[in-house]
């Protein structure tokens, strides 16, 4: 996926080169940051409202967060001119760069978590079986 998207930025980049600042503005690289992270806080959200369970929850997220990329570039095709479009089609591949980054982010933390809370889940059994096992011998 890392190669697809650095050969599509080259090929966009060589294709409208002139362009790019126009579409790499701080606003647009703001919204394409934002974004992602929006999606997935409401996909999470919303599963919660509904009473998903934590797991559905996460795959509502992820799906949420990872639908729009597909979304903004059919509405690019469908609603502009081919004119237009050209300088405009850099902004779905930033998006997913920002997407891949911000997805990437939050299963490593969810991954920390995970094992912290297995770690901590760990300390209290034993501490729980010592106690028990001290008391038996009473």
């Amino acid at each position: 996926m890392l190669i697809f998207t650095v050969v599509t930025l080259i090929l966009t980049a060589i294709g409208i080169g002139h362009y790019v600042l126009t579409v790499l503005s701080p606003s647009l690289l703001a919204i394409a940051g934002l974004m992602p992270l929006i999606g997935y806080c409401f996909g999470y959200v919303f599963s919660a409202i509904f009473r998903l369970s934590h797991r559905e929850g996460r795959t509502v997220s992820m799906e949420t967060g990872c639908q729009n990329v597909p979304l903004c570039t059919t509405i690019l095709k469908v609603a502009f001119p081919d004119e237009v479009v050209g300088p405009l089609y850099l902004f779905p591949t930033v998006y997913m760069v920002f997407q891949l980054l911000e997805a990437a982010m939050i299963i490593m933390l969810f991954w920390c978590y995970q094992r912290f809370k297995r770690k901590e889940k760990g300390k209290s059994n034993s501490r729980f079986q010592r106690l028990h096992f001290n008391t038996s011998l009473l």
